[in-house]
């Protein structure tokens, strides 16, 4: 019998958050967490029972938390632009760090003993003894594998999975598995399994394959039997149960609450049961004291689910500065995109497609190709917009990115490999045999696959793919100059082709994982990934860490400004780093609430853009570094009185080379020792400037400019002056 109750709301209406709450748990401390899904706004803290919250370090979208024995917040992510990480959150979620995973999870759960186990995508079940750090597979192939949606640990440590083929139970710790009864409908689809205080277990089953199922069963014997107790409009989403023994239930109708005798009682929402996602999460504090997470916030209640108040300040974006575009729809995630002459921002989704938006962001319009899993979107020479999707080739648009035709008429499609990434290339080959006075270009679009690399004329009629050469594995990523065409493949290894139709040779390896790889005009070759930033200036021969001043080297998008600058950004934190002597050293350019996905300059490189949360984030970017000499050429070397003098503690020194030279720029006390070297490296023509941040005392220093041309060793400057530091 289902008896209902008031269905009134008090505090706002669904406005604010554009989000679902999908996961809610309190740790021993009395800190709430409330977990967020569709726009990626992640993990939220609250310490006074959900009436204020502020963001933690997680900012990834969430759908399920678990708190482990040692109170370690642990959840997971999975999507094309950031590849399978679990994420362990800990000290009320100040820290944070992240575990690449062999498995694609479903859902976790802690144990009593401290034991985390996972459910996965068709791959079985792991358990970790470590809190996630190492794992192992649980029974081989005899655990089940049918879309296995959750766990459940007893006190006795018997293990329950519920799928989409009924309950599964093991009592060795996953050596083997046998079904649970439920009559008639032992293949049933069980969403959520949760034991009660009183040792009973309860399982929420759903409609599926004709079977009309919304039901909820329970079981007194470990999962071994199953009775049916209550039966719902909608299948059951979350289940939660008190210290009483009663079990309350939500879905896309509300909340639901179930005496042991199978009484069911309906509780709402009244506010929040407007959408077909319902309630997502219950954490159960009392008898009469619930909260709920759904779309738009937390709702709480302390009747019993007479009145309901929409607990959310805290969660809403901070949109203050207005440096960003509107969200795509539906929640979209940004993997890729590009801004085109006319200013069109062409945007690559992992579930949507193409978007476009010709006013800054403002709105979104998606464009004819609504394949999913678009990796990469690159502009060409000649004006044309390319977009590679992960299973379905590469397309073409000439009308600013509104309409696509397929690229995959031969070559690629046949090849049957996953497309990664794109670049565009431009050479000028001898029209006539070895006749260089007589010059014809050549303009190519490359797409690294599973294979290695196919090329295509992008001017041709119909484009047709051919191999560039052999490279044995598959290529995530790419960089191009005007000579040069750089590909790291799964393995880190580096290859540059030199030239149109040369071929590939093998140049180095890269000591980690390459996610992205970014290339300045002096020739200067970046590779990020979860190791942090590593750079080449041997176009790819050999490679060295320069991580000084990164505070989380957990990258996967890298961009370079007009001015040489190199822009890395965090798939963990959101910080995005600038480093304006290539690479030498990072400071934090900007904090974004969420992971950052890509990086994008814009057209005229003054902007840079950083893909988050669905939508695009930019800011204006100040010149400084190396900046090539866009007036006439500079005659002569120089070197500038710093500023501000006298200085506490920063200043910036400006300098002048005329052509490339190797450059050296230190900083000596009135001993004559050095305290700070600044510059040591190659740098172009133009000028450059450094910023000294002096941990150092009080007085008088100097600072020496040491450059020698590249062309003509005996081409040489030197230049000294004094500065005043005043703490």
């Amino acid at each position: 019998m289902i008896t209902a109750c008031a269905l009134t709301a008090s505090g706002q209406t669904n406005s604010g958050l554009n989000d679902w709450v999908t996961s809610l748990l309190t740790d021993s401390s009395g800190n709430f967490y409330a977990g967020t899904y569709s726009n990626g706004d992640g993990i939220f803290l609250s310490k006074d029972a959900g009436s204020s919250w502020q963001r933690t370090k997680m900012a990834y979208g969430v759908t399920s938390m678990i708190l482990t024995k040692s109170g370690t917040v642990i959840t997971f992510a999975y999507g094309q632009s950031f590849g399978r990480y679990l994420f362990r959150m800990t000290g009320a979620g100040s820290e944070l760090d992240s575990v690449i995973l062999d498995f694609t999870p479903t859902a976790m759960m802690a144990s009593p003993s401290g034991v985390v186990y996972a459910t996965t995508f068709g791959q079985g079940i792991y358990k970790s003894t470590d809190e996630g750090v190492h794992w192992e597979q649980l029974g081989g192939d005899t655990a089940p594998v049918l879309f296995a949606s959750g766990l459940v640990i007893t006190n006795g440590e018997i293990i329950l999975v519920p799928t989409r083929d009924g309950v599964y139970r093991s009592s060795d710790n996953g050596a083997s598995w046998t079904r649970g009864h439920f009559g008639f409908h032992d293949s049933l689809t069980v969403r959520q399994i949760i034991p009660s205080q009183d040792g009973k277990l309860y399982a929420g089953a759903f409609e599926s394959m004709g079977i009309n199922a919304n039901e909820l069963y329970v079981s007194s014997d470990t999962g071994k039997n199953w009775i049916l107790i209550s039966t719902f409009k909608f299948g059951l989403d979350v289940m939660a149960a008190d210290s009483t023994g009663d079990v309350f239930a939500g879905n896309s109708d509300g909340v639901y609450r179930i005496a042991a005798n199978g009484d069911t009682s309906h509780l709402g929402l009244g506010g929040i049961a407007v959408n077909t996602w319902g309630v997502r999460s219950l954490l159960i504090l009392g008898r009469d004291t619930i909260l709920a997470g759904a779309w738009g916030g937390v709702y709480k209640t302390t009747n019993g689910g007479t009145t309901w108040q929409l607990l959310h300040d805290g969660m809403v974006s901070d949109t203050s500065n207005g440096n960003f575009t509107s969200p795509l729809p539906f929640g979209y995630f940004i993997s890729s995109g590009v801004i085109d002459t006319h200013g069109t921002l062409i945007v690559g989704t992992d579930s949507g497609g193409v978007y476009r938006s010709v006013d800054g962001g403002k709105t979104w319009l998606q464009s004819d190709l609504t394949i999913p899993s678009i990796t990469s979107v690159v502009l060409d020479s000649l004006g044309g917009v390319w977009a590679a999707s992960l299973n379905n080739g590469v397309f073409k648009s000439t009308d600013g990115g509104a309409s696509w035709a397929t690229t995959e008429n031969m070559g690629i499609v046949q090849s049957g490999e996953q497309c990664y990434t794109l670049a565009a290339y431009v050479v000028r080959l001898p029209r006539y045999g070895t006749d260089s006075t007589h010059m014809i270009r050549s303009d190519l679009m490359l797409e690294g696959n599973g294979w290695g690399v196919y090329q295509c004329i992008i001017n041709s009629i119909t484009p047709i793919w051919s191999p560039t050469g052999y490279i044995s594995v598959s290529v995530q990523a790419m960089a191009s100059l005007s000579t040069e065409v750089f590909a790291s493949t799964i393995g880190s290894d580096v290859y540059v082709m030199h030239g149109a139709f040369s071929g590939w040779n093998y140049q180095g390896r890269v000591e980690e994982k390459v996610a992205a790889m970014a290339v300045t005009g002096s020739g200067q070759l970046f590779a990020v990934g979860p190791g942090g930033v590593y750079r080449s200036t041997d176009e790819g021969v050999n490679w060295t860490a320069k991580n000084f001043g990164l505070l989380d080297s957990n990258l996967v998008s890298a961009a370079v400004d007009a001015a040489g600058n190199v822009f890395v950004g965090s798939s963990q934190t959101g910080d995005i780093y600038k480093s304006s002597d290539g690479g030498n050293s990072w400071t934090r350019y900007a904090t974004l609430a969420y992971p950052v996905r890509f990086l994008l300059v814009g057209q005229n490189g003054g902007s840079i853009y950083a893909a988050a949360a669905g939508r695009l984030f930019h800011n204006d970017i100040k010149l400084t570094g190396v900046i090539r000499a866009t007036g006439p050429s500079l005659e002569d070397y120089s070197l500038s009185q710093n500023f501000p003098n006298p200085f506490n503690p920063l200043t910036t020194i400006r300098f002048g080379i005329p052509t490339r030279s190797r450059v050296h720029l230190t900083i000596y006390n009135l001993l004559g020792q050095r305290v700070a070297e600044l510059v040591n490296e190659e740098i172009g023509a133009g000028y450059g400037e450094r910023t000294w941040n002096a941990n150092v005392s009080s007085g008088l220093y100097f600072y020496r400019l040491e450059a020698v041309a590249v062309s003509d060793p005996n081409k040489r400057f030197v230049d000294v002056k004094k500065m005043m530091l005043l703490k």
